[in-house]
């Protein structure tokens, strides 16, 4: 197997030089192009001899930044991209790269200053870069036409709809809630795996391309059909006793996460009153199996999304092969 071919965008020299140094060693990683902002690996990309399979690009860059670059590329050219960069409070453009179909996201330590030590990101950027070098961004999801068929059997036999997702959720989310018609009258709870800071501006991320009125969960909240309910990152989201209302936990972390899936999942076949449609889409790792099982032997639906269509087949992988999940 040929090592992977990467590209790195990133307007320092400093930093290229710092990552070039950083995944020298690795045999199975060939630094393949550079660039120094996001129209130059649009370019780079498009001309290259030989496949990239991975970009490592930074989101704050002159002439055209990692947002809008990972608009055009997913577009033209779909690729796999980590974004390393240092991020504003607000990380508006770091979720609009997300939601774009950028893979994932790594923070640089040192913020903005140029001196940071690069070391302290290695083992995530190397697993991130080999998991998104075998991705599968082909996603295909069908338009709004089609899915009026799927709105009125999901209005017709469920109350609630749940999602989980981890790796590639952003804009998976992104294109699942562009195409629902503000007519869906079931509310959806989500629990999206990401970094605290980022899930209000995922939320509102997702809000302003969607029909529907989509929020973060920020304490205790009534659930009202047809709205949809993002988990608050660094809180399980979790329906209260009398199952009409959702509330934010801090309890210990579940399977490495929280929020995670298998809270919700579980807390819903507790609480809540009524047919439950469970979806788990794409992301690394099992969190939201056992929930998933649960729910499938008492009666509810889980399904799940393909290997075809998923940036990460591992949390469904893992349903599928327990064969808790329905056609």
């Amino acid at each position: 197997m040929r090592p992977f071919n990467i590209m790195i965008v990133d307007d320092s020299k400093f930093m290229r030089e710092s990552i070039i140094n950083l995944l020298k060693t690795e045999q199975d990683m060939n630094i393949a192009a550079e660039a120094s902002n996001g129209l130059e690996a649009i370019n780079t990309l498009k001309s290259s001899t030989i496949p990239i399979d991975v970009i490592i690009m930074d989101i704050e860059m002159p002439i055209m930044d990692g947002a809008e670059a990972t608009k055009v590329i997913m577009k033209e050219k779909p690729t796999s991209i980590i974004l390393l960069s240092a991020l504003t409070r607000e990380h508006k453009k770091t979720i609009t790269a997300l939601l774009n179909g950028a893979f994932d996201f790594i923070q640089k330590p040192g913020g903005k200053s140029i001196t940071f030590d690069i070391d302290k990101v290695k083992k995530d950027l190397i697993e991130k870069i080999r998991f998104s070098a075998i991705a599968n961004l082909t996603q295909r999801f069908g338009k709004k036409k089609e899915f009026e068929a799927a709105k009125r059997k999901i209005s017709r036999y469920y109350d609630l709809v749940l999602i989980g997702t981890s790796t590639g959720g952003p804009g998976t989310l992104a294109k699942i809630f562009k195409i629902m018609p503000a007519s869906f009258d079931i509310p959806i709870a989500v629990v999206q795996h990401i970094k605290e800071g980022y899930s209000k501006s995922l939320a509102e991320g997702l809000n302003s391309a969607s029909a529907l009125d989509i929020s973060e969960v920020d304490g205790f909240t009534n659930i009202v059909n047809g709205k949809v309910y993002i988990a608050k990152a660094g809180y399980h989201l979790e329906f209260c006793a009398t199952g009409t209302q959702l509330k934010l936990t801090n309890s210990e972390f579940r399977n490495g996460f929280r929020p995670s899936v298998d809270v919700l999942f579980e807390s819903a076949l507790a609480n809540f009153k009524g047919k439950i449609l469970a979806v788990v889409l794409t992301g690394m790792g099992n969190d939201g199996a056992a929930g998933a099982a649960k729910l499938y032997n008492a009666g509810h639906t889980v399904i799940i999304q393909d290997e075809n269509t998923s940036v990460v087949w591992g949390m469904p992988r893992v349903i599928y092969e327990a064969g808790t999940y329905h056609a």
